[in-house]
């Protein structure tokens, strides 16, 4: 390859400048000279405005005789009392929606042999791999358990305050597993109960008219002709729902753990 000359390279790059700046070019003007660069712009505050809590969960103490023996193994019911497996909210109203806050719940993540089932009214069945005595292994047998979930939301269009109870719409990547579709979700008024007895003097802020929230596609969030915009979610236990099988090729079990990993992310 042909190498440039200083005078040549220096040309090229003249050649380029002008190309590149041609458009904004100035006029010349002779004698004194005054001028000013004044920069304005807007302040995006984009940091996400969710925060997540959960209950602890007691350890529970099973009795083996107390188990239903099956073919495969033993097996307890009626398990669990009613507990807060998920709940969040925003802190702050914001000043209108926008992308970047709506979440995306993922129970399960990365667990092999996990899996999910939406009943219907907001209630999915969650079942998961159990680990035996302290061991990695998920072949000790399987752990169920039902959760009723609820993704609510407040905001004004125009001059009205409206409610909003949210379903799963986007497919791929962003539909997550911890919002049903529309034909599964919570209804409103049940939706608005449930954060209700969750969040209680929290939700200060929100209404009581908010009862008769009319389902929508949780994109609500982002739409930016909404205003004041604050969102609820809660995804709760219900009690008695927890059902254990223990293999019988795991003989001398004393001790299990199930254990549920939680991803969340946002769009």
């Amino acid at each position: 390859m042909r190498m440039l000359t200083k005078q040549g390279l220096w040309a090229a790059l003249c050649i380029v400048g002008l190309l590149v700046c041609a458009p904004a070019l100035a006029e010349w003007s002779e004698g004194e000279f005054n001028g000013a660069l004044n920069w304005e712009g807007t302040v995006s505050h984009n940091s996400n405005p969710w925060e997540w809590a959960k209950d602890t969960f007691v350890p529970m103490h099973l009795l083996a005789k107390e188990a239903q023996t099956m073919s495969d193994g033993l097996s307890w019911s009626g398990l669990l009392k009613s507990a807060v497996l998920l709940k969040g909210h925003t802190k702050r109203y914001l000043p209108q929606g926008r992308e970047g806050v709506v979440p995306v719940v993922e129970f399960g993540k990365g667990l092999e042999a996990f899996q999910l089932q939406w009943l219907g009214d907001g209630m999915a069945r969650l079942s998961l791999p159990v680990m035996v005595d302290g061991g990695e292994s998920a072949a000790g047998g399987r752990f169920s358990f039902v959760i009723r979930v609820a993704n609510t939301m407040i905001a004004t269009q125009g001059q009205d305050r409206l409610g909003f109870s949210l379903y799963a719409s986007a497919d791929g990547e962003t539909r997550g597993n911890g919002l049903p579709a529309r034909a599964q979700a919570l209804a409103g008024a049940k939706a608005w109960e449930l954060n209700q007895r969750v969040f209680g003097p929290a939700l200060h802020g929100w209404k009581d008219n908010r009862r008769d929230m009319e389902l929508a596609p949780r994109e609500q969030l982002s739409r930016s002709d909404l205003t004041a915009v604050a969102g609820l979610y809660t995804a709760e236990v219900v009690e008695g729902s927890g059902e254990l099988l223990l293999h019988s090729m795991a003989p001398g079990i004393s001790r299990w753990s199930v254990p549920l990993p939680i991803q969340i992310s946002y769009y």
